[in-house]
């Protein structure tokens, strides 16, 4: 589900290419097509949110007016509707926040996030030229770390009283409620010896995890490569580039400025750009499972440059709750981003 702030950020931009702002227009004065995909609770949770950080959602507005005034497609907005997260398809890969005259628009709000995968998909799929699939996958941990993941599992088995052998059988049969007892029994245990027995092991299973994963990912690019090239740089382009075969337009809020970005379709990016190298490589300074991804491009026959990136394995609800999520991070803007025309 996307976040309040998601929602109000993007219902910002749309006000703009509407030609409003949250302080002149009411829910139901807005376009009927629009409120069949934005319902009143939302547009109120996001009121709240305006509320709160106006400056913020007022320089998406006026981006949003800028969008309109620069884009002659756009400067009578005939139909529009909001394309948040949950309102697509599985099946849709297109990057759209917002279509207006069927024209996809995407808005990025001070956020580095590029894909949030399962592991599966970052390690295995990607590297393989497979796009990501919908799916949660395995858990990584048992795959890539299994003693250490037992190990770290044991720790809490024993102090707890955890009626699992193994961190293999917890998996397969602990509820919601005993994952729950793990995070407080967590939270009560700070400053422990079993915290900091705790604290040790995952420290080692966050670090096995991230070698390996770099193996794997490493290991299928070289298979790829030898194998089918396009397929793969089809694929990477469309995940860390979030490329698709459709041009689309972004709104991207970074370091505090709003640039308003012309994405190239996938076809464009590569006719004009040539990925030359991908490698993975577990960044072990850090106490969480982190891997670094470089990729080498250059626009054809000039200069090869580099796009880094990290991804972060880690559980989203706590330690032991589901499986791990593989979130991909960028470090650089999306104004720098090869291929991405900056608008005026």
């Amino acid at each position: 589900m996307p976040t309040v702030k998601t929602i109000a950020t993007e219902v910002s931009v749309i006000l703009g290419l509407l030609n409003e702002n949250w302080t002149t227009i009411r829910y139901d004065e807005l376009p009927e097509e629009l409120k069949k995909t934005f319902t009143e609770d939302r547009y109120k949770q996001a009121l709240e949110f305006y509320n709160k950080d106006a400056f913020l959602c007022d320089s998406l507005t006026e981006a949003g007016k800028r969008l309109k005034n620069c884009v002659p497609e756009l400067s009578e907005i005939k139909s529009i509707q909001w394309k948040g997260p949950g309102q697509l398809a599985r099946s849709v890969s297109i990057s759209q926040d917002i279509l207006a005259n069927n024209i996809p628009i995407s808005v990025k709000a001070e956020s580095n996030v590029v894909y949030n995968l399962s592991p599966g998909n970052m390690f295995v799929a990607i590297p393989s030229g497979i796009s990501p699939r919908p799916d949660a996958g395995e858990n990584w941990y048992i795959r890539t770390s299994y003693d250490r993941y037992n190990e770290l599992f044991c720790i809490l088995r024993d102090g707890m009283e955890i009626p699992y052998r193994t961190v293999r059988e917890f998996e397969e049969k602990a509820d919601r409620s005993e994952r729950k007892r793990i995070q407080d029994f967590l939270k009560k245990a700070q400053g422990s010896d079993v915290y900091k027995r705790f604290t040790d092991a995952y420290i080692s299973l966050c670090r096995e995890t991230a070698e390996r994963s770099a193996e794997f990912f490493n290991s299928k690019v070289s298979q790829s490569l030898r194998q089918y090239p396009k397929t793969l740089w089809e694929v990477v382009a469309k995940v860390f580039l979030r490329l698709n075969g459709t041009s689309y337009f972004l709104v991207s809020l970074e370091n505090g400025k709003v640039f308003l970005l012309n994405v190239p379709d996938l076809t464009a990016f590569l006719r004009r750009f040539e990925f030359l190298n991908i490698f993975a490589r577990a960044d072990l300074t850090r106490k969480q499972s982190v891997v670094n991804i470089d990729i080498d491009y250059r626009e054809k026959d000039g200069k090869s440059k580099k796009l880094k990136y990290h991804v972060e394995i880690r559980w989203s609800h706590g330690k032991f709750c589901g499986n791990p999520e593989a979130k991909l991070y960028k470090h650089f803007l999306w104004k720098d981003a090869p291929g991405f025309k900056m608008l005026p």
